[in-house]
């Protein structure tokens, strides 16, 4: 299946609403929360970090989204930003050597068919270009597999592990977390 994989020039909702889709088990966002969030990253979103895979078509198969970790340049801030806190915030910030991956996710019916390697491979050619020398992938569910594995051999190692648990309360309720085979 032919794809091409492009830098947003303005960070589009579309992006955006399907980023928050593909999280399991969570509420999808409003369009009043879709633009708050859009307003919200623009100031911190690097277009070098962001990435979309489209069809010929047009059609979104592929998202990328990485931030750079701007705590590297809150921590030198000692929790002030005034007087002279924000011109730490500006000289320092060119030296942030870390980002987190925010989102980072392919269309089921595009998955293993080269999509995600060429959004990783994106991260990559960014991250070398730009000095970074570490990258968070944040949240990635245990029953996803193929991304676990793409992230150990991208010399990744799990450091954190949060679980979410569910707890039906009606007899009739249905879960809204997929099942893992685990009792």
């Amino acid at each position: 299946m032919p794809f091409g994989v492009s830098r947003p020039t303005e960070w589009p909702r579309r992006a955006l609403r399907w980023i928050v889709l593909v999280g399991v088990g969570f509420v999808p966002l409003t369009d009043h929360e879709l633009e708050h969030m859009a307003k919200e990253l623009k100031p911190v979103l690097d277009e070098d970090f962001a990435c979309l895979a489209e069809t010929p078509e047009g059609e979104l198969v592929g998202v990328s989204l990485s931030l750079p970790d701007y705590n590297q340049v809150l921590a030198r801030l000692n929790g002030r930003l005034l007087p002279l806190g924000w011109l730490t915030a500006l000289r320092t910030r060119h030296r942030i050597d870390e980002i987190r991956v925010l989102a980072l996710g392919v269309k089921p019916e595009f998955q293993h068919t080269g999509v995600a390697a060429a959004l990783y491979r994106d991260v990559w050619d960014a991250c070398r270009r730009r000095g970074i020398k570490r990258a968070e992938t944040g949240w990635i569910l245990e029953i996803n597999e193929p991304m676990n594995r793409a992230m150990e051999a991208l010399v990744g190692r799990i450091v954190k592990r949060y679980r979410v648990y569910e707890r039906l309360l009606e007899p009739d309720a249905v879960p809204g977390l997929p099942d893992t085979g685990s009792s």
